[in-house]
């Protein structure tokens, strides 16, 4: 290898520099924009990112927070670079019998706090596989699967940056809209009484809890948003009385639904 005359050395250090400078500051066709911590450049009137950039769904990670998704364009080697910074970190939980509950990798975020990255398993306490999904930055990432007691799959759902893809490209095509709750849930109302709620699908239905299982086989396919999915919420002001009588139709109901192979979320009030 030859020796680089003093020149030849100088312009290298110049082309070394100017390198660096393009990779920390945007290309001129970048309007730079700040989203839920995501940092990156608005989408071009065109649709397309400026060079070195590519679309990404951005929005919250509590499907419950009432902040739309929307499409941004972020570095091409910022998420592979910072990726390659973190150290994980592998973690197995296990049932008292000492068989495994859950396996995943996680690196420690700012406040300490496990960050799922990487594949993340879930078994039943019988040993029968139970739901396999992807995360990336503690974000679900991809297709998510479950499976029922006798090992069949029951259920899969596409996560775009933490959300279902229907919801994430809902929210994308209303940016300006209003944010609403549209994973389809049940309200427990101080009487006994239910109603179905589906904003995505604008759906509203009231009935009794004997009534259950019709409402659920009527209901179209746009309900279920986040396949086998569904919630259930109990209003915040009620007496004591009524609070009993919720909180009986509330375990009846949920029990029905696990019954039935749902994924039963219980909302805040």
């Amino acid at each position: 290898m030859r020796n680089l005359g003093g020149l030849e050395l100088a312009r290298l250090f110049l082309f070394l520099a100017l390198s660096a400078s393009a990779q920390e500051h945007p290309s001129s066709d970048c309007t730079p924009a700040t989203y839920l911590g995501i940092t990156g450049c608005a989408v071009q009137p065109s649709g397309e990112c400026p060079a070195g950039h590519h679309k990404q769904a951005v929005g919250p990670s509590d499907p419950r927070m009432k902040a739309p998704t929307r499409l941004m364009c972020v570095p091409d080697s910022g998420s592979a670079s910072e990726a390659g910074k973190r150290q994980l970190a592998k973690k197995v939980v296990r049932y008292p019998s000492g068989r495994t509950k859950a396996e995943y990798s996680f690196y420690r975020g700012s406040n300490g706090e496990e960050v799922p990255e990487g594949a993340y398993t879930t078994w039943r306490a019988s040993g029968q596989k139970e739901s396999s999904c992807n995360y990336t930055d503690g974000q679900k990432e991809g297709t998510c699967r479950w499976w029922d007691a006798d090992g069949r799959q029951a259920d899969s759902v596409e996560y775009l940056h933490g959300k279902p893809r229907a919801i994430a490209e809902w929210e994308a095509r209303h940016p300006a809209q209003p944010a609403v709750y549209l994973y389809p849930y049940i309200l427990v109302h101080p009487s006994g009484s239910l109603t179905l709620i589906s904003n995505y699908a604008g759906i509203t239905r009231d009935f009794s809890r004997w009534q259950l299982e019709d409402v659920l086989a009527s209901l179209p396919q746009s309900v279920w948003v986040e396949g086998k999915s569904i919630g259930i919420q109990e209003p915040g002001f009620a007496t004591e009385e009524q609070r009993r009588v919720m909180a009986e139709v509330t375990e009846k109901v949920k029990a029905f639904l696990v019954g039935k192979g749902y994924r039963v979320q219980r909302l805040p009030q």
